[in-house]
């Protein structure tokens, strides 16, 4: 049993690692299935059972956290950021980002923070509860 555990988590670690190359690319249980010779059903039991989590909620919260990083660190356009990051429209982006982190992008982007507990500031990521950064105080504040 302890050996099936292991290559599962070996399984779930490559999936991940080619998400993560691919990330920009369109990517399908069929296609990482295919490029990684593995059974698409078995690919999505393994990586549920050591994740905890599906294949497509991973790539399209690592999608996310792409985004919410884009939407703090540039000026580029809500639009341009959710197209890159695999949405068809702007609507079905917001949608999707306000369910992961409960806030739209533009709210994100304007506070850098949301009840998810991110405080983006300087290239660092804070894990804090309500609070937001004040750029003329030069720290948190709740």
């Amino acid at each position: 049993m302890g050996k099936k555990i292991g290559t599962r988590e070996s399984v779930a670690k490559k999936i991940k690692a080619h998400i993560e190359s691919h990330r920009s690319e369109e990517l399908s249980l069929d296609k990482i299935a295919e490029e990684l010779n593995y059974s698409k059903f078995y690919m999505e039991r393994a990586f549920a059972e050591t994740t905890g989590t599906t294949i497509h909620k991973y790539i399209q919260e690592r999608r996310l956290a792409a985004a919410a990083e884009q939407l703090v660190r540039t000026d580029r356009s809500v639009i341009d950021i959710a197209l890159e990051a695999g949405y068809g429209s702007h609507q079905a982006f917001t949608q999707a980002f306000r369910k992961q982190y409960l806030c739209s992008p533009r709210v994100y982007r304007k506070n850098r923070v949301c009840q998810s507990g991110l405080v983006w500031h300087k290239n660092k990521v804070f894990m804090c509860r309500l609070m937001a950064y004040d750029d003329r105080k030069g720290r948190l504040v709740a």
